[in-house]
Protein backbone atom coordinates (compact mmCIF):
# COMPACT_ATOMS: atom_id res chain seq x y z
CA UNK A 1 0.00 0.00 0.00
CA UNK A 2 1.55 3.20 -1.20
CA UNK A 3 1.80 5.97 1.51
CA UNK A 4 -0.90 8.26 0.27
CA UNK A 5 -3.81 5.42 0.34
CA UNK A 6 -2.21 4.83 3.99
CA UNK A 7 -2.20 9.12 4.93
CA UNK A 8 -6.16 9.32 3.34
CA UNK A 9 -7.48 5.50 4.52
CA UNK A 10 -8.56 7.15 8.08
CA UNK A 11 -10.49 9.42 6.07
CA UNK A 12 -12.39 6.70 3.72
CA UNK A 13 -13.11 5.24 7.09
CA UNK A 14 -14.33 8.23 8.57
CA UNK A 15 -16.21 8.47 5.13
CA UNK A 16 -17.81 4.83 5.37
CA UNK A 17 -19.08 5.47 9.30
CA UNK A 18 -20.67 8.77 8.27
CA UNK A 19 -22.11 7.36 5.38
CA UNK A 20 -20.50 9.98 2.92
CA UNK A 21 -19.92 9.50 -0.80
CA UNK A 22 -16.95 11.82 -0.82
CA UNK A 23 -14.57 14.67 1.06
CA UNK A 24 -13.59 17.69 -0.54
CA UNK A 25 -10.19 18.93 0.60
CA UNK A 26 -9.69 22.81 0.20
CA UNK A 27 -7.40 24.09 2.51
CA UNK A 28 -3.06 24.26 2.27
CA UNK A 29 -2.54 22.13 5.35
CA UNK A 30 -5.13 19.54 4.73
CA UNK A 31 -4.08 19.02 1.15
CA UNK A 32 0.11 19.51 1.90
CA UNK A 33 -0.67 16.83 4.46
CA UNK A 34 -2.99 14.47 2.17
CA UNK A 35 -0.17 14.81 -0.87
CA UNK A 36 3.09 15.37 1.70
CA UNK A 37 3.63 18.25 -0.50
CA UNK A 38 2.82 21.73 -1.73
CA UNK A 39 -0.65 22.66 -2.19
CA UNK A 40 0.17 25.77 -3.10
CA UNK A 41 2.70 28.69 -4.54
CA UNK A 42 2.07 31.43 -2.65
CA UNK A 43 2.61 30.66 1.41
CA UNK A 44 0.72 34.35 2.58
CA UNK A 45 -2.84 32.64 1.84
CA UNK A 46 -4.74 29.61 3.21
CA UNK A 47 -6.38 29.18 -0.40
CA UNK A 48 -4.80 26.18 -2.19
CA UNK A 49 -4.36 25.79 -6.41
CA UNK A 50 -6.24 22.47 -6.11
CA UNK A 51 -9.10 20.81 -4.53
CA UNK A 52 -8.96 16.87 -3.69
CA UNK A 53 -11.89 14.95 -4.05
CA UNK A 54 -11.68 11.61 -2.36
CA UNK A 55 -13.80 8.87 -2.18
CA UNK A 56 -13.76 5.06 -1.26
CA UNK A 57 -12.47 4.52 -5.13
CA UNK A 58 -10.39 7.19 -6.26
CA UNK A 59 -8.55 10.88 -5.49
CA UNK A 60 -9.15 13.39 -8.31
CA UNK A 61 -7.52 17.11 -8.22
CA UNK A 62 -9.88 19.31 -9.47
CA UNK A 63 -7.20 22.81 -10.50
CA UNK A 64 -6.94 25.65 -13.28
CA UNK A 65 -4.74 24.59 -16.55
CA UNK A 66 -2.27 26.38 -15.67
CA UNK A 67 -1.25 24.64 -12.09
CA UNK A 68 -1.88 21.01 -13.86
CA UNK A 69 1.46 20.22 -15.60
CA UNK A 70 3.59 21.84 -12.31
CA UNK A 71 1.44 20.07 -9.72
CA UNK A 72 1.30 16.44 -12.09
CA UNK A 73 5.05 16.49 -12.00
CA UNK A 74 6.19 18.44 -9.00
CA UNK A 75 3.61 17.50 -6.36
CA UNK A 76 0.57 14.24 -6.34
CA UNK A 77 1.13 11.01 -6.04
CA UNK A 78 0.78 8.60 -8.85
CA UNK A 79 -2.57 7.59 -7.37
CA UNK A 80 -4.44 11.32 -7.86
CA UNK A 81 -6.08 11.65 -10.92
CA UNK A 82 -5.83 15.28 -12.38
CA UNK A 83 -9.38 17.11 -14.13
CA UNK A 84 -8.37 20.67 -14.92
CA UNK A 85 -11.06 23.86 -15.68
CA UNK A 86 -10.18 27.10 -17.65
CA UNK A 87 -8.44 29.16 -14.74
CA UNK A 88 -11.49 31.58 -15.17
CA UNK A 89 -14.24 29.08 -14.16
CA UNK A 90 -13.21 28.49 -10.82
CA UNK A 91 -12.98 24.91 -9.21
CA UNK A 92 -16.60 24.89 -7.87
CA UNK A 93 -18.53 24.00 -11.21
CA UNK A 94 -17.05 20.31 -11.14
CA UNK A 95 -18.88 19.10 -8.03
CA UNK A 96 -21.74 16.84 -9.28
CA UNK A 97 -25.32 18.28 -7.70
CA UNK A 98 -26.10 14.83 -6.50
CA UNK A 99 -22.96 14.37 -4.82
CA UNK A 100 -23.18 14.44 -0.76
CA UNK A 101 -19.72 16.68 -0.20
CA UNK A 102 -18.54 17.50 2.99
CA UNK A 103 -15.93 20.37 3.49
CA UNK A 104 -13.23 18.22 5.34
CA UNK A 105 -12.95 21.30 7.99
CA UNK A 106 -16.56 19.97 9.41
CA UNK A 107 -15.42 17.21 10.57
CA UNK A 108 -11.60 17.70 10.84
CA UNK A 109 -11.52 17.50 15.08
CA UNK A 110 -13.77 14.21 14.63
CA UNK A 111 -10.95 12.76 12.13
CA UNK A 112 -8.42 14.28 14.75
CA UNK A 113 -9.40 11.92 17.54
CA UNK A 114 -10.17 9.03 15.11
CA UNK A 115 -6.27 9.44 14.05
CA UNK A 116 -5.38 9.59 17.81
CA UNK A 117 -7.14 6.80 19.09
CA UNK A 118 -4.87 4.31 16.63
Amino acid sequence: MSAFIERIQPLRDLMKAKGLDAFVLRRNPNLAWAIAGRAHVPTTIDMACFDLIITQDSATAITNVVEAPRLVAEELPAEVKVQTVKWSEGRDHCFQPDQRLVVINQVLTELILVLKSK
